[in-house]
C-alpha cells in the first residue's frame, strides 16, 4: 500500500504531526491547556499503538495484573488504595479488550461464565440486595466480576493466544523478580 509521499507511514506521521500542532497551538492561546492536551496527545498515541500491537500491550497488562499491585499500594500507601488500583487495572482490562474488539472483532461465547454475573444482578435487583449493599456498589461489583472474561468476546488470533499463554505461564516468576528489591529493602515482605 503506498500513501501520498510514497511511504506507508505517511498516515501516521500526519497525525502525530497533527495532534502535536494541535497541542502546540493550545499552549500558545490558552498555556492553561496545553498539559490537557499534551497528555491526550499520549493517551491518543498509546491506543494508537494498543490498537496496532495489541498482543504485546494485552501481555504487559497481564504482567500488571499478575502483581496483584492492589494488595502492595494497599499496605504501602493505605486502604483507600485498595479499591481505585483494582479499578484501574480492570479498566485497562475493559480498554484492551474493546480496543481488541475493534482490532479482531466480536465473537458471541454463549458458554462464557461471564453470563452468570448478570444474571445474579439482576436476581439481585429483582429479589431485593443483601442488607447494607445499594445498586451502584451491587452493579460495580457486576462489572468487576464480568470484567476477567472480556477477551471471551474477541475473536482473537492464535497468535495473541499464545503470546497471552506464554505471559501467564511468567507471571509467578516475573512477580517474585519484581518483589525482590522490595524485600531486600525492608519496604515490603
Amino acid at each position: 500500500m503506498r500513501t501520498i509521499l510514497g511511504r506507508p507511514d505517511t498516515p501516521v506521521i500526519a497525525t502525530a504531526a497533527a495532534l502535536l500542532a494541535v497541542g502546540l497551538g493550545f499552549g500558545l492561546v490558552v498555556p492553561s491547556v496545553f498539559a490537557v492536551a499534551l497528555a491526550a496527545s499520549v493517551v491518543a498515541g498509546g491506543v494508537f499503538f494498543a490498537l496496532r500491537f495489541p498482543a504485546p500491550f494485552c501481555a504487559a497488562w497481564l504482567l500488571v495484573a499478575g502483581m496483584s499491585l492492589e494488595m502492595a499500594f494497599a499496605d504501602l500507601v493505605g486502604p483507600d488504595a485498595y479499591q481505585p488500583t483494582i479499578a484501574i487495572i480492570k479498566g485497562a482490562e475493559i480498554g484492551l479488550a474493546l480496543l481488541c474488539v475493534l482490532r479482531f472483532g466480536p465473537r458471541l461465547d454463549p458458554l462464557c461464565p461471564a453470563w452468570a454475573f448478570p444474571v445474579m444482578l439482576v436476581t439481585g435487583l429483582v429479589h431485593g440486595l443483601y442488607p447494607g449493599l445499594s445498586t451502584a456498589d451491587s452493579l460495580r461489583s457486576a462489572v468487576g466480576s464480568v470484567t476477567p472474561f472480556a477477551f471471551c468476546f474477541v475473536r482473537v488470533p492464535r497468535s495473541w493466544a499464545d503470546t497471552i499463554v506464554r505471559t501467564t505461564k511468567w507471571c509467578p516468576t516475573v512477580a517474585v523478580l519484581a518483589c525482590l528489591p522490595l524485600a531486600v529493602a525492608g519496604i515490603r515482605p
